[in-house]
């Protein structure tokens, strides 16, 4: 596969259309486009389409046998490079305070991947589309609208690490690039100014420049200033002669001069001598403070070190006796826990059972109540049955009929006056046939209740008196009201 080189300007190309001669040719041509450009293909100056990385191949033997029959078509292949470009531009301008200063604009432009149709009308020669084209291009909106607008606003001594200002500048140039070339398919990445040296600040630098050289200047002066005057603070002259000193020193100048002249008396400089013995005091006198400064740090390394271990220990400690302290708080805790679900569940075995207690207790009652009322039915019974002993049959047939005394007085009396008996006692039976039933079923229930067994005792009784508990299953007695286990109510 053979790739045509379509950067016609180099690496400044962005877009550039093929040349014609790649479309011709007697053998078959493939032009291999990779994915990070790409590749519009316009056949008889109508657009067929864009590809993001694409094969082609053109000319060949077989293209022009479909030329002879079919006519030949024209084609242009535009190829655009979809990567990332940066672009530098210096820039000429001045601040708010008047003060001319040089801006490096740095910026970096991407042709829109998206839409890479788009790009054709950056294409303005009809040929190939360059990187100085493109900024040329956007060159006087960024100055202009952009720049010149946002220096007027700050002095020149407010440029320098203004972050807000950089941040300002880069989302003016983004809008004015979106603006002005966004339909054209070109994108603004990135965007920075680099302010260079003003006037004052090129002055300023000079001038602290100069002060630092007449600072060393007057530094090195000082120097030699202060050996000479230990040079002569330790320059000792010897006197050699072979008078008697005390002779020496008692002549007069005059005297001593001739002495020079006649090499009599001589001098000699015991600054060698001195200065060595000097230096030898100070070299010892600077080993002897290193001595101690040595020590002095290894005294206090050491005792860093043991302050340091003593304070691990007693971290050591203390963190022992926060996990202790911990643990028995825990444990105390799950103490305390145990004892309440202890105290909460005897206080409601103590409750289930005193409401148990309470519901036998309203148990017994009633039963006493039954008893006493069937007590008194049963009394009244036997009453009914002496007093039956003295009437005669109608009356008694009567009173079994109806149950009511004034009823068989009535039905005595049509009986005397010569009334039909047997069709008088069929009405009184219809009449009163369902207070007979009731009375009989109220006796039957009286007599089970006292008894508290046999069979159909009641609804809700089982085998034995005992009764499941829809909650726990656990087998309770038909008397009571709440379950012994867990407390449940069991019936209203």
């Amino acid at each position: 596969m053979a790739y045509p080189d379509w950067k016609i300007h180099g690496d400044d190309t962005l877009a550039a259309y093929l040349p014609e001669r790649e479309f011709r040719g007697i053998l078959e041509k493939r032009i291999t486009i990779p994915p990070d450009l790409a590749a519009i293909l316009i056949r008889d100056g109508k657009l067929v389409d864009a590809f993001l990385g694409a094969n082609f191949s053109v000319g060949g033997l077989w293209q022009r046998l479909k030329e002879l029959f079919g006519g030949k078509h024209s084609l242009r292949l535009l190829v655009v490079d979809l990567k990332p470009f940066p672009l530098t531009a210096a820039i000429e301008a001045f601040t708010r305070d008047h003060v001319p200063i040089t801006a490096e604009l740095a910026l970096e432009f991407q042709l829109n991947p998206e839409k890479p149709v788009d790009v054709m009308g950056l294409v303005a020669d009809g040929r190939s589309l360059t990187k100085s084209e493109v900024f040329e291009r956007v060159r006087p909106h960024l100055e202009e609208r952009v720049l010149l607008h946002e220096l007027t606003q700050h002095d020149a001594a407010d440029l320098r690490a203004n972050r807000g200002l950089q941040d300002r500048i880069q989302a003016e140039i983004m809008k004015e690039v979106s603006r002005v070339a966004g339909s054209l398919g070109l994108l603004a990445r990135l965007a920075s100014v680099n302010f260079g040296l003003t006037a004052d600040e090129a002055a300023a630098i000079e001038r602290r420049k100069l002060e630092r050289e007449e600072a060393a200047k007057d530094f090195e002066h000082q120097r030699l200033r202060r050996e000479l005057e230990r040079e002569a603070q330790t320059t000792v002259f010897r006197l050699e002669t072979q008078f008697d000193a005390a002779k020496v020193k008692a002549m007069t100048e005059a005297e001593l001069s001739r002495l020079l002249l006649e090499n009599q008396l001589s001098l000699s400089d015991a600054r060698d001598t001195g200065a060595r013995i000097a230096e030898r005091k100070a070299l010892a006198h600077e080993i002897e403070v290193a001595k101690e400064r040595r020590l002095a740090s290894y005294d206090q390394r050491l005792g860093d070190e043991e302050n340091e271990l003593s304070r691990t220990k007693l971290t050591v400690a203390r963190k022992r006796v926060e996990l202790e302290f911990a643990k028995e708080s825990r444990l105390m805790e799950l103490e305390i826990s145990r004892l309440e679900e202890q105290q909460r569940t005897e206080l409601q075995r103590d409750k289930i059972r005193g409401i148990q207690e309470l519901e036998k207790d309203r148990e017994r009652h009633r039963h006493e109540l039954d008893k006493d009322e069937f007590r008194t039915k049963q009394e009244a019974e036997l009453e009914k049955l002496r007093l039956q002993a003295a009437m005669d049959p109608d009356q008694i047939l009567a009173i079994q009929a109806g149950l009511s005394p004034d009823v068989a007085r009535i039905f005595a009396e049509r009986a005397r006056a010569g009334g039909d008996r047997e069709a008088l006692l069929r009405e009184m039976l219809d009449r009163q046939g369902g207070m007979f039933d009731k009375a009989v079923e109220g006796m039957t229930r009286v007599g089970a209740a006292v008894t508290g067994h046999g069979a159909g005792a009641g609804p809700a009784g089982s085998a034995g008196g005992t009764v499941e508990c829809p909650a726990c299953h656990h087998a309770v007695p038909v008397s009571d009201r709440f379950c012994r286990n867990c407390g449940e109510k069991l019936r209203s």
